[in-house]
């Protein structure tokens, strides 16, 4: 699979195939940093894929001007391209001169260089409360198929 040209469907497929921490516990210890409501954060864990073996980077970022902007994304560990990402409390402007404002997902195209360069609104379905990073997290790794490893 060429994670520098994927199709639409190879996207979806990924993003829902079932993927684990690389640590046993991974889940638990990401919740217990990102726990804190306040300061930054800044969470780099890596995630294995298990039908394909393909390494994800789980990155979650906050800074400490605002608790209530931050971003959540899985990357491609060999390419930087980011697979899907979540980024709550800004809008964003679409190469096409559309702006979604507010909370949006991007998910990986082939459309751009930059895979993630097209913003979408966000689902409040999928992400119903996006107002504790904790919850967005679950969220997030039941939209992405993220499981705990037991081992």
């Amino acid at each position: 699979m060429n994670l520098d040209e994927l199709h639409d469907n190879e996207v979806q497929g990924l993003i829902s195939s079932l993927k684990n921490p690389s640590k046993i516990f991974g889940i638990q210890e990401i919740n217990a940093k990102i726990s804190p409501m306040l300061g930054s954060l800044e969470v780099n864990e890596k995630i294995v894929g298990i039908a394909d073996e393909i390494e994800y980077i789980l990155h979650i970022y906050r800074g400490n001007r605002d608790m209530n902007r931050y971003t959540i994304n899985l990357r491609f560990a060999s390419k930087h391209h980011q697979l899907i990402r979540i980024d709550i409390g800004s809008g964003h402007n679409n190469p096409d001169g559309t702006r979604i404002d507010g909370d949006h997902i991007h998910i990986y195209s082939r459309e751009y260089p930059k895979r993630d360069r097209v913003a979408y609104p966000l689902d409040s379905h999928e992400f119903p409360n996006v107002q504790n990073i904790i919850d967005a997290f679950s969220n997030f790794t039941l939209y992405t198929s993220i499981k705990e490893n037991l081992g």
